[in-house]
Order: structure tokens, then sequence, then C-alpha cells
């Protein structure tokens, strides 16, 4: 009797170990063999989008998590990329989008960009998109801040319930939920850019989009904001079977619900309509052939 045919097997560069990311990368990895025996899935601990983006680029893993901030600078070898760049990775999944939010909390709020100068403002993590979001536009409108305090998000919401901080940005996972927190003891006041503001970062800084934030997300906020945002995807090598590929997107779209019960609020934020984010590094054929056959318009890419 013939033995059975041997797996495909396929290697996924998820996160840090025990992050929740990293968790969610295990349940896709068992969501996708469930579905798909003919294939075994391992997900390996890497440091998260930079070295996903390094590890696919050679051929290391097949696949990973990696934002658009990330792919920009490693195509065009700029930022972290520092000169080099990596070319050798597609766009598989267009996952998961990160908007920005400002505000101030209790009677303090903004009503104009200039009123962030002289402020102390934190926009947690010195590594976290929020802070380099922050910077750019700093730069861009010439703003003087009083501080940008660079510290964990414990210690920041902290700082600015004690009047320390007067305004905080983040750039995540929308709703967030230490910023729904805060809302339960704290009146939170929000400000958004304008439209013309976010078009004028985006051209000088291209690897970030604008997106929406609806009315209702949070409990103070009134009215629909529009902020700067990125998206995280899963990309993969060019080299990769496109049909293997295109059972990978397909399971993963098609059953939605199954996966958003093991993945949580991950599995939540997939849909279709962040295909459009996916504009900096080209489709995997096998990816766009789901896309094309769903009546997906792929994205423009960005130069």
């Amino acid at each position: 009797m013939a033995g059975a045919a041997p797996k495909a097997t396929i290697t996924f560069g998820g996160a840090s170990a025990g992050g929740s990311l990293q968790l969610a990368s295990s349940a896709w990895a068992g969501f996708i063999m469930k579905n798909h025996p003919e294939f075994l899935v391992n997900v390996e601990t890497t440091g998260g989008a930079l070295d996903n983006f390094r590890l696919i680029n050679t051929g290391e893993v097949d696949l990973g998590w990696v934002d658009t901030p990330t792919q920009y600078d490693g195509k065009k070898g700029l930022g972290w990329a520092k000169g080099r760049k990596y070319l050798e990775v597609n766009t598989c999944i267009p996952w998961y989008l990160g908007k920005t939010e400002m505000w101030t909390v209790g009677g303090k709020k903004l009503t104009k960009l200039s009123d962030l100068n002289g402020k102390v403002i934190s926009p947690g993590p010195a590594a976290g998109p929020a802070n380099f979001i922050l910077r750019a536009v700093v730069q861009e409108f010439g703003l003087k801040p009083r501080r940008i305090a660079t510290i964990g998000w414990g210690d920041a919401i902290n700082q600015q319930k004690d009047g320390l901080i007067e305004v905080a940005t983040v750039s995540t996972i929308s709703p967030w939920g230490a910023l729904k927190d805060l809302e339960l003891t704290h009146k939170v006041n929000f400000f958004y850019l304008s439209r013309a503001e976010l078009e004028r970062i985006v051209k000088k800084n291209p690897k970030y989009s604008i997106a929406t934030t609806p009315r209702g997300t949070y409990k103070n906020l009134e009215r629909d904001g529009e902020s700067l945002a990125w998206v995280t995807a899963i990309m993969c090598k060019p080299r990769l079977d496109a049909d293997l590929v295109y059972k990978l997107v397909k399971a993963t779209f098609e059953k939605k619900e199954e996966l958003t019960k093991l993945m949580g609020v991950y599995g939540t934020q997939l849909g279709f309509e962040n295909i459009k984010f996916g504009n900096v590094m080209p489709f995997h054929p096998g990816a766009a052939r789901y896309y094309k056959e769903k009546g997906m318009q792929l994205p423009k890419m960005i130069e």
C-alpha cells in the first residue's frame, strides 16, 4: 500500500513570543491545516515586521506579517533598509488596518494643529507607529511641542490622567481597548487633522493612507474622523506556488466566520475593503487570481 503523499510545508513568520499577534498567527496556521490537510504550516517566532520582510526577501520564510510603512522603506531602501532595496516580496492578504487617534482629556481640547505647540505629547513607545506618524506631522508643519514623551502605554495613560501629559496619540487597530477603558473614567476629546493636512502628509510620506474612524467607535467620538492609516498584510515570497497561495487566500476569506472565532479581533479586521491599502508591493499571482474572481480591483502600486 502506497504511503500518504508528503505535505507541502509552509513557513510563516509571526511575531514576538507570547504576544497577541503570535497567538493569532498560530490560530491562522491551525485553521489553514484544518481546511487544507495537505499543508503543514510552521509558525516561527520573529522580531516582527522588519524581520519578516527580510526573511521573506531571502526566501527563509514563505509568508509573514508586514505593515505598509516597513514595506515602503524596504522597497525604496529608506529608513531601516539603509540604501538596500528589498524587492523579492509580494502581497498576499492585506489584513488589518491601523488608524491614528489623537486626544486630550477633561476640559482641555485641540481645535487646530498649532494647538500642539508647547504641549507634552505622548505617542506611546518609541518603536510604535504613532511615534513615527507624530514626528512626520511635527516636521511637515513645523510644530514645536514642549516634549514628545516616548513611554509605555500604561505609563502614558496614567500620566495623562494626572495631567503630566496633555495630548496622546495612538496608531493601531480601532477601537483600541485602552482608549475605550479611558473613556469609562474620563471625558476624551478627539482631534483629527483636516483632509488637506492629511493629503499633504501622505504626499510626502506615501507609506501612509487615509482612513476613517466612524462616529460611535468610541463613546465620545460624535462624528467621523479621518486619520493617517497603514495596513498589516500577510506577505509572501514571489516564488511560492500560485495554486498554494490561491488556496490560502480563498480559505481565509471564505471561512471568515470560523476564523474570527479563532483569531478574535484579528479575525474581525479581515475584509475585502482593506485590499485597496495593499498598494506598496505587487500582489502574488495566486492572490491576485482569487481577488479578481471575486470582482475586486487591485490598487495601483505607489512608486
